[in-house]
């Protein structure tokens, strides 16, 4: 199942009885999901990878590896899970040194 950045608002609403506004939408998607996507825990658009950046039906779903240890939580299971799951993925930390990394200019100096 996918869900557009609006009805992820509207989950959270429903469920958790926190009520975004609509102008709240990007800092949702930039503080919110975007860490979720450096996490491996959504991927954008399956449907359409090729899908435009401001297309109205830009949306996201939580991988299978991530619904799997997420669905495992409380049981006996979710320890083994989340070694695997941690294993398996740089994590963000890794994720952000990369980024850093590819931002740095070589510099000769006199």
């Amino acid at each position: 199942m996918t869900l557009r950045t609006v009805e992820i608002m509207g989950w959270i609403r429903d469920h958790w009885d926190v009520d975004y506004k609509p102008n709240t939408r990007e800092t949702i998607r930039r503080q919110t999901l975007h860490q979720f996507l450096l996490a491996h825990l959504v991927i954008e658009n399956p449907d359409e990878p090729s899908r435009p950046i401001n297309s109205p039906r830009w949306c996201y779903q939580v991988t299978a590896e991530a619904l799997h240890l997420i669905q495992s939580h409380g049981t006996e299971r979710f320890a083994r899970n989340l070694r695997r799951y941690m294993a398996e993925r740089p994590g963000l930390e890794a994720a952000y040194k990369q980024q850093r990394d590819l931002l740095k200019i070589p510099v000769k100096l006199p």
